[in-house]
C-alpha cells in the first residue's frame, strides 16, 4: 500500500540544539491524573503471567512501529509532516505510553514516579548543561 504524501507543510530535519532552560513540574499539564491513567490500564492487561518480559517486548514493537512510520516519510514524503501522519504517529505513541505504565508497574513504580524521576533527570542535566554528551548517568 502506497501512504499518501503530504503538502510540505513541515519537515523533518537535524535536530536542533537545545536552550537552556529549567524545567519544573508545573511545566507538565495534563488533563488525567498519573495514577487514574495507571489504574485504567489494569484493566486492559491481557498476559498477567509474564513478568516484565511481555510488556517489554510490546514497547518495543510499539516504539517500531514509531520508528517506521517516520522512515516511511522520509522515504515516501521527503520527510514531510502533515496532520494525518502527525495523528498516526500520535496513535502508535498512546500504545508506547501504556507499555511504559505497564512495565512501571510490574517494576513497582507508579506512573507518576517514572515521570518524575525523568523530568527531574532532564532538569539536573539542564542545570549542569550535560544534555549533550553520552551516556546514561552525566
Amino acid at each position: 500500500m502506497v501512504e499518501r504524501c503530504p503538502d510540505k507543510t513541515e519537515v523533518l530535519g537535524p535536530i536542533p540544539s537545545a536552550p537552556t532552560i529549567k524545567l519544573s513540574r508545573d511545566d507538565f499539564r495534563i488533563s488525567m491524573e498519573f495514577k487514574e491513567y495507571q489504574a485504567s490500564i489494569e484493566r486492559y492487561i491481557v498476559n498477567r503471567k509474564s513478568g516484565i518480559e511481555y510488556p517489554v517486548l510490546g514497547l518495543c514493537g510499539e516504539s517500531g512501529e514509531v520508528a517506521e512510520k517516520v522512515k516511511k516519510v522520509i522515504r515516501d514524503c521527503d520527510g514531510v509532516l502533515d496532520d494525518e501522519i502527525k495523528r498516526e504517529i500520535a496513535k502508535e505513541l498512546r500504545d508506547v505510553v501504556w507499555y511504559v505504565a505497564r512495565i512501571g508497574m510490574e517494576l513497582g513504580f507508579s506512573f507518576e514516579e517514572i515521570v518524575s524521576m525523568n523530568i527531574e533527570k532532564m532538569r539536573s542535566r539542564f542545570e549542569r548543561d550535560a544534555v549533550r554528551g553520552r551516556g546514561d548517568n552525566r
